[in-house]
Protein backbone atom coordinates (compact mmCIF):
# COMPACT_ATOMS: atom_id res chain seq x y z
CA UNK A 1 0.00 0.00 0.00
CA UNK A 2 1.50 3.12 -0.69
CA UNK A 3 1.48 5.90 2.09
CA UNK A 4 0.78 9.24 -0.43
CA UNK A 5 -2.20 7.71 -1.41
CA UNK A 6 -4.79 4.75 -0.70
CA UNK A 7 -3.70 2.43 -4.35
CA UNK A 8 -2.57 -0.83 -3.52
CA UNK A 9 0.23 -2.82 -5.45
CA UNK A 10 0.01 -6.73 -5.57
CA UNK A 11 4.09 -7.63 -5.18
CA UNK A 12 3.83 -11.62 -5.48
CA UNK A 13 0.79 -12.75 -6.83
CA UNK A 14 1.81 -16.90 -6.00
CA UNK A 15 -0.07 -19.76 -4.35
CA UNK A 16 0.77 -19.76 -0.88
CA UNK A 17 2.36 -15.97 -0.41
CA UNK A 18 1.16 -14.84 2.40
CA UNK A 19 4.19 -13.61 4.29
CA UNK A 20 7.09 -11.41 3.44
CA UNK A 21 9.46 -9.87 5.00
CA UNK A 22 11.80 -7.02 3.46
CA UNK A 23 15.61 -7.15 4.39
CA UNK A 24 16.97 -4.31 6.35
CA UNK A 25 18.01 -1.95 3.27
CA UNK A 26 14.86 -2.70 1.53
CA UNK A 27 16.53 -4.14 -1.20
CA UNK A 28 15.47 -7.99 -0.89
CA UNK A 29 11.95 -9.87 0.01
CA UNK A 30 12.02 -13.20 1.65
CA UNK A 31 8.53 -14.49 1.50
CA UNK A 32 7.13 -18.09 1.74
CA UNK A 33 5.17 -19.55 -1.40
CA UNK A 34 3.60 -22.88 -2.55
CA UNK A 35 5.49 -22.71 -5.89
CA UNK A 36 8.65 -24.96 -4.71
CA UNK A 37 6.01 -28.11 -5.51
CA UNK A 38 7.60 -30.60 -3.11
CA UNK A 39 4.75 -33.61 -3.03
CA UNK A 40 2.75 -31.84 -0.02
CA UNK A 41 5.91 -30.32 2.17
CA UNK A 42 3.67 -27.24 1.80
CA UNK A 43 5.29 -23.51 1.62
CA UNK A 44 9.00 -22.35 1.58
CA UNK A 45 11.15 -19.75 1.41
CA UNK A 46 11.99 -17.37 -1.52
CA UNK A 47 14.09 -14.46 -1.87
CA UNK A 48 14.38 -12.11 -4.44
CA UNK A 49 15.36 -8.37 -5.47
CA UNK A 50 13.26 -5.56 -4.62
CA UNK A 51 12.21 -3.94 -6.63
CA UNK A 52 11.14 -7.71 -8.32
CA UNK A 53 13.54 -8.08 -10.79
CA UNK A 54 15.90 -10.68 -11.68
CA UNK A 55 16.48 -14.24 -10.33
CA UNK A 56 14.39 -16.04 -7.57
CA UNK A 57 16.65 -17.80 -5.02
CA UNK A 58 14.73 -21.18 -2.86
CA UNK A 59 16.08 -20.93 0.39
CA UNK A 60 14.63 -24.13 2.07
CA UNK A 61 13.40 -27.51 0.98
CA UNK A 62 10.87 -29.66 3.02
CA UNK A 63 9.01 -27.34 4.01
CA UNK A 64 9.26 -23.50 6.25
CA UNK A 65 7.66 -20.64 7.15
CA UNK A 66 7.53 -17.37 8.72
CA UNK A 67 10.37 -15.71 6.98
CA UNK A 68 12.80 -12.68 8.72
CA UNK A 69 16.01 -10.93 8.50
CA UNK A 70 18.40 -10.38 10.79
CA UNK A 71 19.45 -6.80 11.35
CA UNK A 72 22.57 -6.44 9.73
CA UNK A 73 20.66 -8.80 6.29
CA UNK A 74 23.67 -11.19 6.98
CA UNK A 75 21.11 -14.19 7.93
CA UNK A 76 17.87 -15.26 7.08
CA UNK A 77 15.73 -17.05 9.88
CA UNK A 78 12.56 -19.38 9.08
CA UNK A 79 10.37 -21.77 11.41
CA UNK A 80 10.19 -25.63 9.66
CA UNK A 81 7.86 -27.16 11.81
CA UNK A 82 8.76 -26.50 15.35
CA UNK A 83 12.62 -26.04 13.93
CA UNK A 84 14.17 -22.61 13.89
CA UNK A 85 16.82 -22.58 10.85
CA UNK A 86 19.08 -19.95 9.71
CA UNK A 87 20.77 -19.18 6.99
CA UNK A 88 23.53 -16.81 6.23
CA UNK A 89 23.10 -14.34 3.38
CA UNK A 90 25.72 -12.59 1.42
CA UNK A 91 23.76 -10.15 -1.07
CA UNK A 92 26.38 -8.45 -2.98
CA UNK A 93 28.36 -8.77 -5.35
CA UNK A 94 26.04 -11.28 -6.11
CA UNK A 95 23.25 -13.41 -3.82
CA UNK A 96 24.86 -16.35 -2.13
CA UNK A 97 23.36 -18.37 1.06
CA UNK A 98 24.67 -20.87 2.69
CA UNK A 99 23.02 -24.63 4.06
CA UNK A 100 20.44 -24.00 6.77
CA UNK A 101 21.62 -24.62 10.05
CA UNK A 102 18.56 -25.88 12.86
CA UNK A 103 19.42 -23.63 16.07
CA UNK A 104 18.92 -24.91 19.48
CA UNK A 105 15.95 -23.53 20.11
CA UNK A 106 12.16 -25.47 20.17
CA UNK A 107 9.27 -23.40 19.37
CA UNK A 108 5.90 -24.30 19.78
CA UNK A 109 3.25 -21.89 17.54
CA UNK A 110 1.39 -21.16 14.72
CA UNK A 111 2.26 -18.05 12.70
CA UNK A 112 5.30 -15.66 13.76
CA UNK A 113 5.12 -15.58 16.88
CA UNK A 114 9.12 -14.68 17.35
CA UNK A 115 11.82 -12.08 16.34
CA UNK A 116 15.16 -11.67 16.26
CA UNK A 117 16.60 -9.14 18.78
CA UNK A 118 19.10 -6.14 17.64
CA UNK A 119 22.31 -8.18 18.14
CA UNK A 120 21.15 -11.26 16.18
CA UNK A 121 22.39 -13.49 19.20
CA UNK A 122 18.93 -13.67 20.65
CA UNK A 123 15.24 -14.18 19.78
CA UNK A 124 12.24 -12.93 21.57
CA UNK A 125 9.83 -15.73 20.92
CA UNK A 126 6.21 -15.82 22.33
CA UNK A 127 5.08 -19.37 24.02
CA UNK A 128 1.08 -19.68 24.80
CA UNK A 129 0.46 -20.55 28.40
CA UNK A 130 -2.11 -23.15 27.37
CA UNK A 131 -1.08 -25.56 23.66
CA UNK A 132 -4.67 -24.55 22.35
CA UNK A 133 -5.36 -22.62 19.79
CA UNK A 134 -7.47 -20.25 21.44
CA UNK A 135 -4.43 -19.74 23.97
CA UNK A 136 -3.46 -15.73 22.75
CA UNK A 137 0.39 -14.65 23.01
CA UNK A 138 1.05 -12.71 26.22
CA UNK A 139 4.49 -10.97 26.99
CA UNK A 140 4.86 -9.81 30.41
CA UNK A 141 7.12 -6.78 31.02
CA UNK A 142 8.58 -5.66 34.58
CA UNK A 143 10.12 -2.43 34.95
CA UNK A 144 11.68 -1.17 37.54
CA UNK A 145 12.05 -4.50 39.16
CA UNK A 146 15.17 -3.68 41.50
CA UNK A 147 12.81 -1.23 43.18
CA UNK A 148 10.09 -3.10 43.58
CA UNK A 149 12.36 -5.91 44.81
CA UNK A 150 13.62 -2.92 47.96
CA UNK A 151 10.03 -2.57 48.46
CA UNK A 152 9.46 -5.83 49.16
CA UNK A 153 12.66 -7.38 50.52
CA UNK A 154 13.95 -4.82 52.71
CA UNK A 155 17.59 -4.85 53.67
CA UNK A 156 17.45 -4.67 57.07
Amino acid sequence: MHLDDDTTEVLIAEEGSDVAAFSPAGQWVAYESARGGNQGAGEEIFVQPFPLAGGIHQISRGGADDPIWSRDGTELFYRRGSELVAVAVRTTPAFEFSNPQVLPISIIMLGRQYDVMPDGQRFLITIPTEQTETARPQINIVLNSFEELKERVPVP
